[in-house]
C-alpha cells in the first residue's frame, strides 16, 4: 500500500492544512483506507480516527497498516453503515468518502462538535451541487478533472462546519 490516500496532492496539501488548523482530537471518516492510515500517521495529536468501511476485503487489507490512533469499523449493512457511530461520541473532524455519501453528511451534522468540520470528498460530482447549496457547503477544491481517457476524477472537496 502506498503511504498517500488516493486523493490529488494539492487535497491532502488542504486536508493536512485543515487538520494543523483545527488539532481535532476525534475524527470520523465514512469510507477507509490509505487516508485511515495516513492523517492519523501525519498528525499524533488526534486522539482517535475512526473509520467505517463497507468492504470486508478492503478492511482485511487497511487494518494492519494503521497507526493505535487509528482504527477501521466493517459495516456490510447500508443503515448500520451510517447509524454505527450515531451513539459514540461527537466528533471534531469528519471526512465523508465513502458510500451514501448525502446520508452520511445529514448524521455528520448530527455528531460534529460545535466548531467541527466535515469534509466531502469528490464534491465535484454534479449529484452533490444541491446538497452543498442546500447545507452552505463551500467548495474548497476543484472537482471534475478532465483525464487522458477522456473520462473525469471526480475530485474536489466540500467543507461543512467552521470556518478556518
Amino acid at each position: 500500500m502506498t503511504d498517500e490516500p488516493m486523493m490529488s496532492k494539492s487535497e491532502i496539501a488542504m486536508i493536512n492544512d485543515i487538520l494543523d488548523k483545527l488539532k481535532p482530537k476525534f475524527c470520523l471518516e465514512w469510507g477507509g483506507g490509505r487516508s485511515t492510515e495516513y492523517f492519523p500517521k501525519q498528525h499524533p495529536g488526534i486522539t482517535q480516527w475512526v473509520a467505517v468501511e463497507h468492504n470486508g476485503h478492503w478492511v482485511q487489507r487497511v487494518a494492519p497498516t494503521l497507526p493505535d490512533n487509528a482504527m477501521i469499523i466493517w459495516s456490510p449493512d447500508n443503515e448500520w453503515y451510517i447509524d454505527c457511530v450515531k451513539h459514540s461520541r461527537v466528533f471534531d473532524f469528519i471526512l465523508v468518502d465513502g458510500l451514501m455519501r448525502e446520508q452520511c453528511l445529514d448524521m455528520a451534522r448530527k455528531i460534529l462538535s460545535p466548531d467541527g468540520v466535515v469534509l466531502l470528498h469528490d464534491a465535484g460530482r454534479a449529484e452533490y451541487e444541491h446538497f452543498i447549496t442546500r447545507n452552505n457547503g463551500e467548495m474548497i477544491a476543484e472537482g471534475e478533472i478532465p483525464q487522458k481517457d477522456g473520462g473525469y476524477a471526480h475530485r474536489g472537496i466540500a467543507k461543512f462546519g467552521a470556518s478556518l
